[in-house]
């Protein structure tokens, strides 16, 4: 059995509210559609302004995921932005990006995000790299 398999099975994706902020649709859809297929509940933007608002009406966001390559804002103010509003401040945060190396990896971890997973990636790197950093929830 897959991993993928597994998780549909168990459903430990189901219901978890998951927002997407990533500049490049097929990127976006790709790790949408693979969430969704988990049973996540997810919002997907191209900009962080979006992003942001798509946050704001929905206070339940229990993952950020969000990509380096946002047109117009650094990545380092925009975990600025995100940490410094109390709704969001212990708001799991898993930067992903293809710019892997000229990333400041050290940098993101101390402005407080919780992850980074670089593209080009495998779907159950995306999905365990979810379940890893979301909060755990009894499905007893």
């Amino acid at each position: 059995m897959t991993i993928t398999n597994y998780l549909i099975k168990k459903g430990l994706l189901h219901h978890r509210d998951i927002i997407i902020i990533d500049v490049d649709r097929e990127s976006r859809e790709l790790q949408s559609r693979v969430l969704c297929e988990q049973g996540a509940n997810v919002i997907t933007t191209s900009t962080f302004d979006e992003g942001f608002e798509a946050m704001a009406a929905n206070e339940a966001v229990e993952l950020i995921i969000i990509d380096t390559a946002l047109p117009g804002v650094s990545s380092e103010s925009v975990i600025e932005k995100i940490r410094d509003d109390e709704r969001f401040i212990l708001t799991p945060v898993l930067v992903v990006t293809n710019d892997y190396e000229h990333c400041n990896q050290l940098e993101l971890f101390q402005l407080g995000i919780t992850k980074f997973l670089a593209k080009p990636y495998f779907e159950d790197a995306l999905i365990l790299a979810v379940l890893e950093v979301l909060p755990k929830k009894d499905y007893s």
